[in-house]
């Protein structure tokens, strides 16, 4: 059962690996697409965590990184920079959450706080990545920063946190069902019926108990059963009564 499980982990492990590492590719061939893939590949990461297995989510998110950067990355490596302090963990934390009871509040306020921290380090060294330096409003969001990233990102980050939590919930119950039918037995084999060279039909896998006859099935002619010892014993007594009689009679007749 346990090697069915590590299997079946490994599986979900590969997959979420394979998926999350052609949204990263996508993502730095095509600078329009970063961000939408940053967060499809997030939520195919999700797939082992949704078996329990953050030792196979923490696998897949490294060898995600790792071919990502294979696969493109290596070029412009700052186009994956947000991806790997924040969105390729962030399904990793939230599991840990979950299992370790954190307080709901205090856990977003911590990664409210990872997630503006992430923002601002990308702006810093990152930005020519995904905005053109040389546009005026780049320049006059400078002062600003700080204010934008502390509410807006804030704001961004509490739907982004509640719906990739809701999606993690519905991974668990649909990779639950899977593990559930998956573990389910197979049908029992049906009997097949055959016909011995006479046309009779019989069974071969079971034969019907002594005394009871199938369905179909002709019952073969039997010799008469021997009586038991209980009426062999009464039949004895009966036979030895009677030649007692007779002998009895034979003497009474010379005597007279």
């Amino acid at each position: 059962m346990k090697l069915k499980r590590n299997s079946f982990i490994i599986a979900l492990s590969g997959i979420s690996c394979a998926a999350a590492t052609i949204f990263l590719t996508l993502g730095n061939w095509f600078s329009f697409l970063t961000l939408a893939c940053y967060l499809f590949a997030s939520a195919a990461l999700m797939l082992p965590l949704a078996a329990d297995s953050r030792a196979g989510g923490l696998i897949a998110y490294f060898a995600t990184v790792l071919l990502g950067f294979l696969f493109g990355g290596i070029w412009n490596p700052w186009r994956m920079f947000l991806f790997c302090i924040f969105f390729g963990l962030h399904p990793l934390v939230n599991s840990l959450q979950e299992k370790r009871k954190f307080n709901r509040w205090v856990a977003f306020a911590l990664k409210a706080v990872w997630f503006d921290v992430a923002l601002w380090l990308t702006w810093e060294f990152a930005y020519e990545v995904f905005f053109d330096a040389n546009m005026n409003w780049v320049e006059r969001i400078g002062d600003w920063i700080f204010l934008i990233i502390g509410a807006g990102g804030t704001l961004f980050f509490f739907f982004y946190d509640w719906a990739m939590r809701r999606l993690q919930r519905l991974l668990c119950a649909y990779v639950g069902k899977l593990r559930k039918s998956g573990g389910r037995k197979a049908p029992p084999v049906q009997e097949r019926r055959v016909e011995d060279v006479f046309g009779a039909p019989y069974e071969r896998e079971e034969q019907a108990p002594q005394g009871e006859r199938k369905e179909g099935e002709e019952r073969p002619p039997q010799a008469d059963a021997p009586p038991q010892n209980g009426q062999r014993e009464q039949e004895l007594r009966g036979e030895t009564g009677e030649n007692e009689k007779r002998e009895e009679n034979r003497e009474n007749g010379e005597d007279r």
